[in-house]
C-alpha cells in the first residue's frame, strides 16, 4: 500500500467515525426532541380532555337550569291559569247562586258599603227582575242602622251582578267584578291554599 493511499485510507476512517459520531449525537437529540415532543403532546392532551370536561360540565349545568327554569316558569303558568279558572268559575258561581243565597249576599255586602247619606242603590236588570219582596225594606233598614236613607232605582245598572250606591254622583261599586278585582289578591291566595297545599 503507498503513502497516498495509507493517507487516504485513514481520512477516509476518520471520516466514517466522525459521521458515526455526528449520526449518533443527531440520534440522541433526535430521541430528547422525541421525548419532549411526546411528553407534550400528552400534557396538551390532559389539558385539552380537562377543558372538553369542564365545558361538558357546564353545558350540562347550564341545560339543567334551563330545564329547571322552564319547569318553574310551566307550573307558574298551569298554577295561573288554574287559579284564573277557579276565581271565574266562582264569579259565575256567585252570579247564579239561587235567589234567596244571592240577595242574603248582597245585603251583606251593602252592610260594608253603605253610607251615612241619602243614596240611590241600582240593580241589574234581571236582579230587578226576581227582587224578593222584603228586599228593598231590608235594605232601607241597614241603610238607616247607619244614618242614612237608600232608594231602590227602577233604573237598571248596566253590571253583572251585586249592585251600585249612588250618593248624588258619588259611585259606591258594589258589582261582583268590582268586589273581585278589589280583593284579587286575596282570592287568589285562598285558591291558591285549596288548591297547592
Amino acid at each position: 500500500m503507498t503513502g497516498t493511499e495509507k493517507i487516504l485510507r485513514h481520512i477516509a476512517e476518520q471520516a466514517e467515525e466522525e459521521s458515526g459520531k455526528i449520526l449518533e449525537a443527531a440520534r440522541q437529540e433526535a430521541g430528547t426532541i422525541t421525548a419532549l415532543a411526546e411528553k407534550d403532546a400528552a400534557q396538551f392532551a390532559e389539558a385539552s380532555t380537562a377543558k372538553a370536561e369542564a365545558f361538558r360540565k357546564d353545558a350540562e349545568s347550564r341545560l339543567e337550569a334551563s330545564l329547571a327554569m322552564q319547569k318553574r316558569r310551566a307550573a307558574l303558568k298551569v298554577r295561573g291559569e288554574l287559579v284564573n279558572e277557579a276565581l271565574a268559575n266562582a264569579y259565575e258561581s256567585l252570579k247564579n247562586l239561587p235567589a234567596e243565597e244571592y240577595f242574603a249576599f248582597l245585603l251583606r255586602q251593602l252592610e260594608k258599603q253603605v253610607r251615612a247619606a241619602d243614596g240611590r242603590l241600582e240593580l241589574n236588570a234581571k236582579d230587578l227582575k226576581r227582587l224578593p219582596a222584603d228586599f228593598e225594606a231590608k235594605a232601607a233598614e241597614i241603610a238607616a242602622a247607619a244614618g242614612g236613607s237608600l232608594a231602590l232605582s227602577k233604573e237598571p245598572a248596566r253590571i253583572d251582578g251585586g249592585f251600585l250606591l249612588n250618593y248624588g254622583g258619588v259611585v259606591e261599586n258594589g258589582s261582583f267584578e268590582a268586589i273581585f278585582e278589589a280583593r284579587a289578591d286575596e282570592l287568589k291566595d285562598a285558591v291558591c291554599a285549596v288548591l297547592f297545599d
